[in-house]
């Protein structure tokens, strides 16, 4: 209802959105937390915290609705503001400072809504997104100023959690020649490192990217092969 009442992402109503999502991935992370508990995928086992069969069919079936709706409408509608916070950077400077601060609150949303998935669950899109929100925010937001309405902690804890699974992901993807989804990713962080509406930013359509070594020494490190 909150998504359907914004036709902009300046809209007033869109905190009453961002606070909804909060929410909601709040409730996500609990059920996420009694369901990976009743299956043993915990590292520490609270005795107490027990959930019947029943229940625990009714967690599955709220998670995966919760999911739907987070990337069926939430991160698409992401999409639109982000497109529209660029586009009016574009065409009025003088409100570049106002528009990447909107961004930056998507962004951390956007890395909260994705923080639950499992390493079963990544996908070329949602490590895309994942990765090139985590680029924006270290690229153009100024950091300890409580301005993302996301706890900062929260953005480098998902990080955490979720890169070995993406770094082995990538690596995977190169070396069986999965080319397409592993530059998609990689050209999609390297777009961020540009300012909001840049015009001038370079093209990285034809940018080719390669692991950068072949040991576990440099796993994780990729650099541009070909321009």
């Amino acid at each position: 209802l909150t998504l359907s009442l914004a036709t902009s992402v300046t809209s007033e109503t869109v905190p009453a959105i961002l606070f909804s999502i909060r929410l909601a991935v709040r409730v996500e992370s609990a059920a996420a937390l009694l369901i990976d508990h009743a299956e043993g995928r915990v590292a520490r086992a609270w005795p107490r915290l027990t959930a019947s069969p029943e229940i625990l069919e009714e967690l599955r079936r709220g998670r995966a609705l919760l999911r739907t709706t987070f990337e069926g409408e939430v991160l698409p509608w992401f999409d639109r503001w982000l497109d529209e916070l660029a586009e009016a950077a574009q065409q009025e400077p003088e409100r570049e400072d106002e528009c990447n601060g909107l961004a930056c609150r998507l962004h951390a949303h956007q890395v909260l809504v994705l923080r639950n998935i499992t390493p079963s669950e990544l996908t070329s899109d949602r490590i895309r997104r994942l990765l090139s929100s985590l680029t924006y925010l270290s690229s153009h937001h100024t950091f300890n100023q409580e301005r993302l309405e996301v706890p900062e902690t929260e953005l480098f804890e998902t990080l955490q959690v979720h890169r070995r699974s993406i770094v082995k992901w990538l690596v995977e993807q190169r070396k069986t020649n999965e080319v397409s989804g592993f530059n998609n990713v990689l050209r999609s962080c390297h777009q961020q490192l540009s300012a909001l509406g840049d015009s001038s930013a370079g093209e990285t359509s034809g940018f080719e990217w390669v692991c950068v070594g072949d040991d576990s020494e440099y796993e994780g490190r990729f650099g541009i092969l070909s321009e």
